[in-house]
């Protein structure tokens, strides 16, 4: 499916008569302006995504909200066929870890490591000697990293998330990718295909904390330290 053509009320474009005899220039190309708008001021489910930064409602953290249920009686079935949407979504592109990924993981999680984490600790020996695309690549390929690791990958891995029973323990994007929409797919994946519900966070990392709190997630009370240093992790839970 071309997600690109679906609208934010979960309508396709692509073949629908309108469209093609020139009788409407599209809720996509008019930015929500269509024939059937024009007077009332544009579609407000095309303004609600846009204000929530999604595509088409399922993918909306406040989805099913009470005002779109109610925007919506002319259609039946609207939230079924939006969590049907979502779930076509989030698969797309996402699929299991194998072998020939683990340099580009290994990649990934070095690059997040040095940029988000370096900051904090402050440790060359570790971040810069240790930690070394070569040396994280090993480690994965003598363990079982891969088992529940999934990877982003439309032609090339640009991200990956690893879960253990109900908890999130990686989740990292190539950092000159990040602001896409890859993470938010893998974190959507693991909580609706894997039951994921709950992750640890570095209390300092408020990056990761707000991006965790957009999609859904909420901090909690519990703490605990992160090993070997003076630093904690804050527990979130969906």
């Amino acid at each position: 499916m071309d997600f690109s053509r679906i609208t934010a009320c979960g309508e396709c474009c692509t073949g629908c008569r309108k469209k093609e005899e020139g009788l409407c220039k599209g809720c996509i190309e008019s930015d929500g302006n269509c024939k059937e708008w024009e007077e009332s001021g544009g579609c407000p489910i095309h303004k609600c995504t846009r204000e929530h930064t999604v595509p088409f409602c399922g993918l909306c953290g406040d989805f099913p909200c009470e005002w779109v249920v109610k925007k919506t009686v002319w259609r039946d079935n609207y939230v079924e066929e939006h969590r049907q949407l979502a779930s076509e979504y989030y698969m797309c592109n996402i699929r299991q870890a194998v072998i020939r990924d683990i340099y580009r993981i290994a990649e990934i999680l070095v690059f997040n490591y040095r940029l988000n984490f370096y900051p904090i600790f402050q440790n060359d020996e570790y971040y810069f000697e240790e930690m070394t695309v070569d040396n994280i690549a090993e480690k994965i390929r003598n363990s079982d990293f891969l088992n529940k690791t999934f990877v982003y990958d439309d032609a090339v891995v640009k991200g990956f998330i690893k879960i253990s029973g109900n908890e999130i323990e990686k989740l990292f994007v190539e950092p000159v990718l990040q602001g896409q929409g890859i993470g938010k797919k893998l974190l959507c994946y693991a909580v609706q295909n894997c039951g994921a519900e709950q992750l640890w966070v570095l209390e300092k990392n408020s990056r990761a904390a707000a991006f965790y709190q957009r999609n859904g997630f909420y901090v909690t009370d519990e703490k605990k330290p992160e090993e070997d240093t003076d630093e904690y992790l804050v527990l979130m839970k969906k």
